[in-house]
């Protein structure tokens, strides 16, 4: 069953990049943000680079941002794939390689989910990295919430 779900999501994510999905798309907007600006008309809401995180995340990735746009690019879709095949790496093969290939459509986008999920994982450990996603997405506070209750903080 597993090795038909895997297969099932890879599937689906190679369709979802050959309908249309621009590669790099993500990674694009916080590569711009130091050349065109935190807050330029390009970077804004709905327009090609939107940059739609915390100033804390631009300063964060910064010295990447020094890198011509290529270099960034490939260096975020290799970190990204990176995490992804470590993260995976417990799984058995016939599993893990779909779900590699589902993931490297994703990664291909540039999105940050890579980071976010290397995040949580760590944060099983070391709760203080929550801080990664909280200064990416306001939304993850929820996460925090539960050790504060819990009073692991």
């Amino acid at each position: 069953m597993a090795f038909a779900a895997a297969w099932l999501a890879a599937i689906v994510m190679v369709a979802v990049q050959m309908s249309g999905v621009r590669i790099g798309v993500d990674a694009h907007a916080y590569w711009a943000v130091w050349h065109l600006g935190l807050y330029g008309p390009r970077m804004a809401f709905g327009g090609p680079d939107a940059f739609l995180y915390s100033p804390a995340f631009a300063a964060a990735i910064w010295p990447l941002t020094l890198l011509s746009w290529p270099a960034f690019a490939a260096a975020w879709t290799a970190l990204a794939l990176g995490t992804y095949a470590w993260l995976l790496w417990p799984l058995e093969l016939p599993v893990r390689v779909p779900l590699l290939i589902a993931s490297g459509a994703v990664a291909a986008t540039g999105n940050i989910e890579w980071l976010i999920a290397l995040a949580l994982v760590a944060s099983a450990r070391w709760p203080s990295a929550w801080a990664v996603p909280l200064l990416t997405k306001v939304s993850f506070g929820v996460g925090v919430v539960w050790y504060a209750a819990r009073g692991e903080w």
